[in-house]
């Protein structure tokens, strides 16, 4: 009797485990794909570097504008009295310290908007691969990206799936956008005459 409940004690235990190993799944997906890849990823990225460029001409402005105050002093400063070399150093001076910390703040704003920008990107992507993991009971998501992962196999990658599931609520969301945002059509008045 003992041997019977023991072995029926050790199949149940098998065949829970059996059962978990075939509803629970571990899949990876490669997250830095997806924010390069996704068509939200896509109109960021153009949205980011759109940015940097015009934060990058400022810098060039700034500059070029320093080194014709710098230029101007050095071309004069064989005519100027000494006061007047002095204002236009001093001026020069403020200029540079100036622009200096117009740049750093400029920077540190632009910085802070790329990261705020990319983790609302990321948040998304991982709703929805939440969303998918629920619906396909995968059991585990591990990003092929993280620190301590060495290789992955493409048999358990999911990355596709998540990009089509991704760029499929994208695109769902810029027609509810652009729909909410087109104007209304205004019916013509028509008047009749007698």
């Amino acid at each position: 009797m003992k041997k019977v409940l023991l072995g029926l004690a050790f199949a149940s235990a098998f065949n829970f485990g059996m059962v978990f190993a075939k509803n629970e799944t571990l899949v990876s997906i490669d997250s830095l794909m997806l924010m390069q890849e996704s068509a939200e990823g896509k109109v960021l990225t153009e949205d980011i570097k759109s940015k940097v460029q015009k934060f990058q001409d400022y810098a060039k402005e700034s500059n070029e504008k320093i080194s014709k105050l710098e230029k101007e002093i050095e071309d004069q400063k064989e005519v100027l009295s000494e006061k007047a070399l002095a204002e236009k150093t001093e001026t020069l001076a403020q200029l540079k310290n100036a622009e200096s910390k117009t740049l750093s703040l400029r920077e540190q704003s632009l910085r802070q908007e790329i990261q705020k920008t990319q983790m609302q990107l990321h948040d998304k992507q991982r709703k929805v691969a939440d969303r998918l993991m629920s619906e396909q009971n995968w059991g585990m998501i591990i990003d092929k990206n993280t620190p301590g992962v060495l290789c992955v196999s493409k048999a358990i990658d999911k990355t596709s799936d998540v990009l089509k599931a991704l760029d499929a609520e994208y695109s769902k969301n810029e027609t509810t956008k652009s729909v909410a945002q087109a104007p209304a059509k205004k019916e013509k008045a028509t008047v009749k005459t007698a």
